[in-house]
């Protein structure tokens, strides 16, 4: 089983933005000799995050491992334009080839602003517009628009769309994506399976997927003394033992559809994420 790794470069207690970017750097090297195979970063505006531009990063994480993906999960589509994301991301697949992956995700509303689309408040609106630009991104990365985007002699990097909803499900296969389910955002393991399955019987292939794949991302610490599920709000994190995380993970593992788990460590402390994502990783393997 395939494992993965997300980080949103967390500005902890004591820190400066400068540090926190330090500590992912050196994370990804630590991962890639745990044979994780593949680091994500997030997309995050605010003053938490001690970075804001994760496909800027990416060079830096590309040059720090020899062999590991890295990638996003995901660019938040409603604030960039598709032309600036295809052409970063195939600038990104001339540098690196086949280590980049590009994981797209949408935030909760639009950002209302000259650089954003306008927020509007009719979900059916939102939902246009966020697959208009999809489409828009997507006939530049399978070079079906007469725009030229350079670099113009490589290939579209993986795609992958994240979401925890049925209607990211739908998209994601609509246009013959891969899917990372925000497993974080669902109450239980059978909730984040239901997901998968209509993902997977509404798959249509594409040229950027011939069958449906998927991830599943999780939040907590693996190790940890308190064995429990804690929720707040609309939000689920594992903190427990190996046994707790193999049944939990042996769970999702059954779905033919779910080829790679993803885990974002919650840890205060650098020691701790270092030890909590090494139990994970040998946990995952052994699925």
């Amino acid at each position: 089983m395939k494992f993965a790794a997300l980080d949103s470069t967390l500005i902890r207690n004591g820190q400066g933005a400068s540090d926190a970017i330090r500590e992912t750097r050196e994370l990804a090297a630590f991962l890639e000799d745990l044979n994780f195979s593949r680091f994500w970063l997030t997309e995050h505006h605010s003053e938490k995050h001690g970075q804001s531009s994760p496909e800027v990063f990416l060079c830096e994480l590309a040059r720090e491992t020899a062999a590991m993906a890295v990638g996003t999960a995901g660019i938040l589509l409603g604030r960039h334009s598709p032309l600036k994301i295809a052409e970063s991301f195939f600038l990104l697949q001339a540098l690196f080839p086949g280590r980049i992956d590009l994981g797209l995700a949408r935030e909760k509303g639009e950002v209302n602003s000259k650089d954003s689309p306008p927020c509007h408040r009719d979900q059916e609106t939102r939902d246009r517009l966020y697959e208009d630009m999809l489409q828009q991104l997507l006939s530049y990365l399978d070079r079906s628009s007469p725009l030229v985007v350079n670099p113009a002699d490589v290939s579209a990097p993986p795609i992958w769309l994240d979401g925890s909803s049925e209607r990211s499900a739908l998209l994601a296969a609509r246009y013959g994506l891969r899917f990372c389910v925000a497993d974080f955002l669902l109450p239980t393991p059978e909730a984040t399976l239901e997901i998968v399955e209509v993902y997977r019987t509404s798959f249509i292939p594409s040229v950027f997927g011939k069958e449906p794949y998927a991830s599943v991302a999780m939040t907590g610490v693996c190790g940890h003394e308190r064995n429990t599920i804690c929720r707040s709000g609309t939000a689920k994190s594992i903190y427990g033992r190996e046994p707790l995380w193999r049944r939990y993970l042996s769970r999702l593992r059954q779905h033919p559809s779910i080829q790679e788990f993803a885990f974002w460590d919650l840890h205060p402390e650098m020691e701790g994420k270092r030890n909590s994502y090494a139990a994970f990783g040998k946990i995952a393997k052994s699925i």
